[in-house]
Order: structure tokens, then sequence, then C-alpha cells
């Protein structure tokens, strides 16, 4: 009779036989060999003529198998012939037609003296990572040939077929009577693997899909009204460009993935990447213009195909080819330089106009030819005047372009002026009917505002002709349907201030401003002269501006302004000139993590609450909740500025220590890595000081055994120390009030709650007491600090030693990290390219990674082999591994507690090398990095000029990405079983 194989589904077979083990049932007779083997898997659907051979069907090898385990029981057996039979498992590959075999392979047990009579468990060793065929066992093509080594892991890629039974030298006999072989616990699902780590973006990135107002933007230059009346956002900081649909509101992306270089040529425009796009324009085709500025490229997106090209530059320019750029006039714009254009324009017949501020000049693609040329500029930065023919005329660092009615380029400038340039080949009248109507000669270029000095006020000249009105650094220009120009200012000064400590003070200027086209009357109609954030539904005037940099006449009549720093578009009302917000929500605002802007983050930590980061050029801290919201928790938006001896408001004091965290003010840049203590006190490193916020319900006191002990507010700032006078000495303490770190990076809690700071500048670690608010140093030689002719010099007295606390050295460490006991620091020790291990119950520094010679080698190896390249963060994980940034690799890499070193997240390229044109650093025209990997393994994603991690309680790691403005979050998912699926292979009669 056929054999069957069938789930027993209970006790209905037999005392003692497991519900859901599998029976393999044969009959003998005299004439007829059987062989006793078992399928681990039931295929339904056989009849009494085939049976149909089931099997595990999968990649083995990319799951890891390292054992494949089965019980089996003969129930009942016939003669047992001597010498008994081993038990053999077998796998094969079949070829695509399912009935030839590519490979089989098989592993035999030693031979047993007696059958299973009661359930007895086999375990084959697999080792489908081994790259070898394993000891034990025989592997041989389907023609018997024997396979090889290299032939393995091809093999175990896909197991086609999967068998276990009493095969050789084969369970078959005359005689008559009947057999059981029963199989259960098949344990290739306990044989477990894990896929790896994954990442994702865990906040940033202003994800699409919401209404304008619920949509963020980083930072954004630009935007253009489209023809079906859209708006166009240049999302700067994202690297995108944005639409918000006329009809429904909701926002989108055109062109740009957030990636920052360049690729996509030819291709869906919103998968190409790009480099700090400036300024953008529509053609009277409804194709999109924009510069990609960092790129050295002008690209456009066709209105039809959504595909994106690039229609002049060849790319990022070097110093030589940017002074001799005009020699490609006459060339194709696609293979000629085009050196840091800033504007864009399209007129009528759309020939395209760019501003080249870096090399002074106003560039013209023919629509039709695509041949660029030189209308006007003489490269030179020196002032001449106004005067023809207009490439003799100095335009010195171009920003804005507009093409008015005639097809005229009207530019802005760094002499702060507006000038108009008549391409004509007859004179053209400004201000026909205004009190001083102007001229302009063919071929010429004429000031038509400004060009009276720098403005201050920023309003000076309101109510009377633009030509004798001072402007100041006007970025944008656009055409209203009237023909006014309406242009943006967003200047800052230092002016005299006898009511301020420093006898100086920030003037800004913030203004939208618009010329009459017939008159030539200039007058300020939004901002208030102030830098921040101002309300909504006010009178435009009344109203604070960030940083504007555009301004244009929307499909109704309104004007909306470009409010870049406060990454928002903002409307003015064309009934009653209030001012509201149009696109972008109040950066203050809880959010979606994914759906928010941020800009540059550079540290990273996991508190009770959620996960914290800094927010430099946003000058914030943010938390995201664990259910995925974003907060402020920190900062406003206005900064702490310093230039000479002006000191802007409430910098000059503590930057709104002791007061709400929410109003706190921050130097722009200066933010560096932060923790959070299990009560939640968040410490962050501070433009040369410790600052803390209380993010708990009850308050919390520092340095309570101190003479002035700190006691902070829920919700609130204040300073920790940090900022005094006095180094802190190499033996003995000081009051951390008193102290000055030297550049500290880095600050962590210990177990106890004292602080834990990286003292890069002074190459030592600090510990400051948490009962008494005293300082020292936990390990790490002094430098020493000398002062030579061109100021301050810090001098190493050597790079690096292991040894007794006393005397080991650092160099320029930038991180360190607590153990659970207390006793035992980590410290990523970037100058000497090493993580370093400070053992307080032994005294000593040891070096646990890195051999000290910069580079990228020994994943697989103990780590003290391998190479490693400036680690800048360090954290210790659940587990008791060791995680770091490795910076230079651009790679976060573990170092388990078996000793060895891998990469976790990350696949590099390591960091360019800087070039005589352009560094490979933080808002850079080279690109450090990229951005890719979302939704995948964690060691094939790009991350970019990241500096700090943090490590959560359940295991996953969180990494600030810095150049990609994003959080971004490893998954380390728990081992899964090896889920295998039966497939039907083919039929065989029996």
């Amino acid at each position: 009779m056929p054999r069957q194989i069938q789930p027993t589904g209970g006790s209905s077979l037999g005392a003692g036989i497991p519900a859901g083990s599998y029976l393999q049932q044969g009959g003998f007779s005299s004439s007829i060999p059987t062989w006793g083997t078992a399928s681990p898997r039931y295929q339904p659907g056989f009849n009494d003529e085939f049976k149909e051979d089931s099997v595990f069907v999968g990649n083995w090898t990319g799951a890891g198998v390292q054992t494949f385990g089965v019980d089996l029981e003969v129930i009942q057996s016939g003669n047992w012939p001597a010498p008994g039979r081993p038990v053999t498992l077998q796998l094969m590959q079949m070829d695509s037609t399912g009935f030839g075999v590519n490979y089989v392979a098989s592993y035999t047990t030693p031979i047993l003296p007696a059958p299973p009579l009661t359930w007895t468990h086999f375990d084959f060793p697999i080792d489908a990572n081994s790259g070898a065929v394993p000891s034990g066992w025989v592997f041989t093509h389907g023609d018997g040939s024997p396979g090889n080594d290299s032939e393995w892991a091809t093999f175990l890629s896909r197991v086609d077929l999967t068998s276990v039974g009493f095969y050789a030298p084969g369970f078959a006999y005359p005689g008559t009577g009947s057999w059981t072989l029963g199989i259960d616990n098949i344990s290739v699902q306990t044989a477990t693997t894990s896929s790896g780590p994954t990442i994702q973006t865990f906040a940033g990135g202003s994800a699409d899909g919401a209404t304008a107002l619920s949509s963020t933007f980083s930072q954004p230059y630009d935007a253009a009204l489209a023809l079906d009346g859209s708006i166009a956002i240049v999302d700067t900081y994202n690297n995108r460009i944005r639409k918000i649909d006329p009809q429904t509101g909701v926002v989108t992306t055109i062109a740009g993935s957030g990636d920052e270089g360049y690729a996509g040529d030819g291709a869906p425009a919103a998968n190409a990447s790009m480099n700090f796009p400036l300024m953008a324009a529509f053609g009277s085709d409804g194709a999109l213009y924009f510069t990609d500025t960092w790129n050295d490229r002008v690209r456009r997106v066709d209105p039809v195909t959504g595909t994106i090209t690039t229609i002049a530059g060849d790319g990022p320019s070097s110093d030589a080819d940017c002074l001799t750029s005009n020699a490609n006039d006459g060339r194709p714009a696609t293979i000629s330089a085009v050196c840091n254009p800033s504007g864009v324009a399209v007129d009528a017949n759309n020939n395209i106009y760019i501003t080249e501020t870096r090399e002074n000049t106003i560039r013209r693609v023919d629509g039709m030819t695509g041949i660029i040329t030189t209308v006007a500029g003489n490269r030179s930065a020196t002032p001449t005047g106004d005067g023809s023919p207009a490439t003799s005329v100095a335009i010195v660092h171009p920003w804005g372009i507009a093409i008015d009615s005639l097809g005229n380029p009207i530019v802005s400038d760094d002499e702060e002026r507006i000038r108009y340039i008549n391409l004509l080949d007859h004179p053209v009248t400004i201000y026909p009917i205004g009190p001083n109507p102007l001229v302009v000669e063919p071929n010429a270029v004429l000031t038509i505002a400004g060009g009276n000095g720098m403005a201050i006020d920023g309003t000076e000249g309101d109510g009377g002709p633009a030509t004798a009105a001072k402007i100041d650094f006007v970025k944008g220009l656009k055409i209203a349907p009237n023909g006014d120009l309406l242009l943006t200012e967003d200047g800052a000064f230092v002016v005299p201030c006898a009511d301020c400590p420093s006898g100086a003070k920030y003037q800004y200027t913030m203004l939208v401003r618009r010329i009459d086209w017939q008159t030539g009357i200039i007058n300020s109609i939004a901002g208030n002269q102030t830098l921040g954030a101002g309300p909504d539904n006010v009178v435009a005037r009344q109203s604070a501006l960030s940083y504007p940099e555009a301004a244009f006449v929307d499909a109704n009549g309104n004007v909306v302004v470009v409010d870049r720093g406060n990454s928002r578009l903002r409307k003015i009302s064309r009934v009653d000139g209030t001012i509201a917000s149009n696109a972008g929500s109040n950066i203050d605002d809880p959010i979606a993590a994914t759906r928010g802007a941020i800009y540059k983050p550079t540290g990273v930590a996991v508190g009770p609450r959620g996960v914290y980061f800094t927010d430099p050029l946003n000058l914030r801290i943010r938390r995201v909740d664990f259910d995925g919201t974003m907060h402020t928790l920190a900062g406003s938006s206005r900064p702490c500025v310093r230039f000479g001896i002006a000191f802007d408001g409430q910098c000059e004091d503590d930057g709104g220590d002791g007061g709400p965290a929410s109003g706190a003010r921050f130097f722009v840049g200066p933010l560096h890595n932060l923790s959070v203590s299990p009560q939640g006190l968040v410490a962050v490193v501070s433009n040369g000081r410790i600052r803390v916020i209380n993010d708990s319900d009850q308050p919390i006191t520092l340095f309570p055994a101190s003479a002035h002990p700190l006691t902070i507010q829920p919700g609130y700032i204040d300073s920790a120390g940090g900022d005094g006078a006095t180094q802190v000495p190499g033996s003995g303490s000081i009051d951390i009030h008193d102290a000055r770190l030297q550049d500290a990076r880095d600050v962590t809690f210990a177990p106890n709650g004292d602080f834990i700071i990286a003292e890069r500048q002074a190459y030592r670690i600090l510990r400051v007491d948490a009962q008494t608010g005293q300082v020292s140093v936990l390990a790490g030689l002094q430098a020493i600090i000398v002062r030579g002719p061109l100021g301050l010099v810090i001098e190493p007295p050597v790079s690096f030693a292991d040894g007794p606390i006393a005397v080991a050295r650092f160099l320029s460490p930038y991180s360190v990290a607590a153990a659970p006991d207390g006793t035992t620091f980590y410290v990523a020790d970037t100058g000497n390219h090493r993580i370093r291990k400070i053992d307080i119950n032994l005294g000593v520094v040891t070096t646990i990674a890195g051999t000290g010679v910069e580079g990228f080698s020994g994943d697989g190896l103990p780590s003290t082999l391998a190479e490693l390249s400036l680690p800048s963060s360090i954290r210790v994980a659940p587990d008791g591994s060791i995680l770091f940034m490795d910076f230079g690799n651009q790679r976060v890499r573990k170092i388990g507690t078996d000793g060895n070193i891998s990469t976790v997240a990350g696949s590099g390229p390591t960091l360019i090398t800087p070039t005589a044109s352009a560094t490979c650093a933080d808002m850079s025209s080279a690109p450090c990095g990229h951005y890719s990997g979302d939704g995948g393994p964690a060691t094939s994603a790009q991350i970019n000029l990241a500096l700090n991690i943090a490590v959560a309680p359940d295991g996953n790691l969180f990494i600030a990405d810095t150049a990609n403005s994003r959080i971004r979050e490893v998954q380390f998912a728990p081992p899964t079983p090896l889920q295998l699926q039966p497939r039907l292979l083919r039929q065989q009669r029996q």
C-alpha cells in the first residue's frame, strides 16, 4: 500500500503519541522492499496511486541555519536486522523541471543498535554560513560527482526537499509485518536566525500627505506660483521642492528625495538627489526650474512626465573653472561651468536667466538652443557703478532675479542695489508717472532702487522714490501681476545701545517691501524690524518675521511671504492687510515626528519620556514621545548672537537660565551631545557649559551638599556650571561653577547621578559629584596649555598611553559612557582612533578596540585588532555590549560581549577628502555622504556626518544623522524561527 504521512491530531492513533506529530506507516511483504523514511511536513492531496513529496523550501544560507533537529519513534517494528540502522538527514535542490537534481547532501548518524522505541531527539549540524562543506556531510551534484566548498552556500540558498529516516543500508527486509515511524518536534524552528538590524527614520524628514498648515518645511528659501494656482516651495534644508495643491491644500513632493548629492537626471524628479536648492521659477510651458546651488547646476522638472534634467552647469566647479566660466559662452549650457547659481527666472519664451553669485554675472540659457551666454556683469567684485555695455558693469554677488513684462532682468546685489538690465535695442522708461522717471538705455545697467548705503532701520525711504531709499541684503525679487516689484530684506547689524551692558546690540530689518512700478514709490508692507515669529491675524507691519527670503502674489491676489527662519509661508490679505500663516506648522506645535522639520541634529539620548535630541540650527532641544509625537523641550526662535562686543538681549546674562525651558535661548551651533537621567533631568553641553532641564513632574535638586544647591522646577532650565574662570586641576577638585570646561563635547550620567564629561580640548574625562558639585579628573593627563604668537595653543604631552589612571593619556576624547556597575567607563578616544576602558576598581585604563591606525577593518575579529576612524560617540547596550559611532567610517560598530567587533549600521563610505574648493563638512558644498536605506538592513544604509548615538532600554539604537537632518532608529529584532514553507515538487508513482 502507499505510504501515508499524516498528522496525528490527538490520541486516537495510540496512547503516548503527541498531538500534531507526524506518522509514516508502511506495510511489508516478502517481495516488496520498503524504505523507512519520513518527510517532516504533511502535504495533503495524495491518492492511492501517487504520493506527493512534501518539503521545506527556503534560503537556509540567508537564514543562518545551524542545526536541524527531529524527534523520531518506531512505534511498531518488524525485525531489526543486525547491525542496526543509522538515521540520515537528506537535503536536495531540484532543477527547474522539478524532476532533475542539482545537488544532494546527506548527514548520517552512527549506527543505532536498536530502533528508537520511545521518542528520541536527533540533531544534524548544518552550519549554513560556514562557507565550506561541514564535517560529516556527503555533498554531491545530481549526477553523483562531488560538490565543492564554494557550492555549499549556493546549494543551501534554496533547499527544495528535506527528508529524514533509516536510509542506509536500508530498512528493507523480506518478511511480513508492519511498522510505524513517528516524527515530531521539528526543531529547525529553533535553529534561529535574525534578519539583522533594520533602520528607519524616527524623526525629521517632513513627510508629505498633510495639509499645508499641518506640514513642516525646513528653512525654505523661495516659492513660486504655478500656472494651475499651486505653489511650489523650495524646501531648502530638506533638499526637496514641494507643492501645495490649490484644491485640497495637501503637500506633496515634486522633486528631491531628501538625499544630499547629485543624481536622478532622466528619472522621476521625486527620486532625485540635490544639494541646497535655493530659488525656483515656472516657465510658460509649466516646467519648473530651480537652482541646485551647491551642485553648481540649474535643473528642470518636466510638467508632463515629471522627469528631472539638468539644463545648465556641469557640476561643482573649481576656482579656475569659475574664473573663466564666461569662456563657456556660446556653448551648450549643460557642458559649461555655472558657479554658485542663486536666482533663476524665466521669460515668456522660456529663456532662463541665472544669477551666478560667485562670479558676479547674469547668465542666459536660450530656451530653444540651450546655448549659454553672459548678459551682464564683468565678473569683478569691485563696484563700477551703472553703465553700458551691461557686460562691463560690476554686479557684485547678484542674488534675486525677476523678469519684467518686456523680458528684461531685474537683479539685486550686495551693493544694496536693485539693478535693471535693458537687453532690448531701444530705451526703456521705468516709473513713468513717478516723481523721478528713469530711462535705461539699450544694453545698459541702471540702479532703480537703493544704492544709498546700507539700511539699518530697514524702512529708510518709505513713502518716497525707491532710488532715494536705503535697502539691505535683498535676496528675493518677484513681479506682481500689475508689474509692481516685491522685495525682501533680512539684514542684521550691530548698532549702539546705551541701555545694553556691552554698549551695542543687534538691529534687524526683516521686511517685505513693494515698489510701485508706475511711480517708483517704495513702502514696507510686512515685518516690524525685529527677528521672531510674529502673531497671525494682525496688520502685517505689526508682526515679526524671521529672515524673509521672497514674496509673491498668489492666484487670489494675496501677497505670500516665504518666512524662512520660521519655516512657514505667510499670507498678507489683499482685503485688510492682515497676515496669517499659509503653510508650515508652528515649529513648537506637537506633530508626528516624521512630519517634523529638524535641521542638522547633533546629540541624541533616550529618557523616561522618550527620545531627546539637539536641533542646534533651529535653536532647540526636542523630544519625541513614545507615541511618536515631537515637541520642543527647550529653546526659542531668537538666538544668542555674538559679534564683536554686541550681544543680543538676554544672552548677555544667562540665556534664560532659571526660567521656563521654552523661553531659553541658545547660541547658534554649539549644542553638542546630551543625556537624560532616570529621573528625567536632561543635561546638554551648550557653549562651554552644562545646562540642565527638568523634564519631570517634580523639582530636582542638584548639589544638595554644596554651598549653593540648585533646584530646578519642572519644565525649567538652568546652568549646572562649567563656564567659570579656572581650569579643573589635575589633582583635587573645585566647584563646578568655578570651573571652565575645555571644549566639553559629551556629558553622561553615572548610575549614582554624577556627571561624567568628555573634555575634548584638555584630553581628559571629568567627574562632577552630584551631591557636592565638586569636579575632578576621572582619568587623563592634563594637556599643556601655552600661549604662542598666534594665541592659545594646546599641546598634548603624549598622544596615547594605557596604564594607571594617573598617567593614562587620551587625545581629543569626544564621548564617554558609564557601565551599570558605576565603576567602569568607556571612552571614544577620537584622536587615537581607539575605544578605551576606565576601570576604577583596578585603577587602570586599557584599550578595548582599535589598533591606533586610522582605517576600517576587523569586523568579525577581536576588537583590539580592528582599525577605527575618529570614534565620536559611545554608549553601553542593555546586554553589556558597547556601541560606538565610527565617525570617519560613518558606521555604528559594536564590541560584543565576546570581544569581537562588528558593524550594526551604516555602509560608509568614509568621509570625502577635502579639496581646495570645498570641504566635507556640515553646511558644505561637498556632500560627505548620502541618505538611503530606510526600511532595509541597517548595514546597507547610508548615514551622513552622524556624530552621536543613543541606546534605548530595549536595545534599539538611535542615530543623530546630522547632515541628513534626521534621527534614525535601528531596530534589533529578536531572532525569529526559520519558517520554511512546503511546496509541491513532483508526483512520484509508488
